[in-house]
């Protein structure tokens, strides 16, 4: 009789302990998120990543304009740009990111991977800080 308690004991305890650590443990992690979600926040709103996205943003701007130019004729009132690439562009700013060519998409997330050093780089930093 002894032995059949003590299992069924057992296995109360431990449905118990077991749901109270499980709970536990969400909380913690869930708070654990929300304080990082917190801090990347402030870091991607902080004037570090605004000013490095900044100096990215330009030198992408930059890039296309130099694109632009070399594809264009110079005229005496200014850049000519060819037809075809006004009508290739424009069908471009036209169309939503999800109806691209894979390869006009493909460019697009190029543009996007030149931010992730940035990003990581100011978790990097986050995480030198707190050691």
């Amino acid at each position: 009789m002894m032995e059949n308690w003590e299992i069924e004991f057992d296995e109360k305890y431990a449905n118990k302990v077991g749901w109270i650590m499980v709970g536990e443990v969400k909380d913690i992690i869930k708070d654990l998120l929300t304080a990082q979600k917190q801090e990347l926040k402030k870091k991607v709103e902080g004037k570090e990543f605004i000013e490095k996205g900044a100096v990215l943003e330009h030198e992408r701007w930059a890039r296309w304009q130099a694109y632009l130019f070399s594809k264009s004729e110079w005229t005496k009132d200014g850049y000519l740009i060819p037809k075809e690439l006004c009508k290739r562009w424009q069908r471009q700013i036209d169309t939503p990111y999800p109806k691209l060519s894979e390869k006009e998409k493909e460019s697009d997330r190029e543009e996007v991977r030149k931010y992730l050093p940035i990003i990581i780089n100011l978790l990097k930093d986050k995480k030198r800080r707190k050691e």
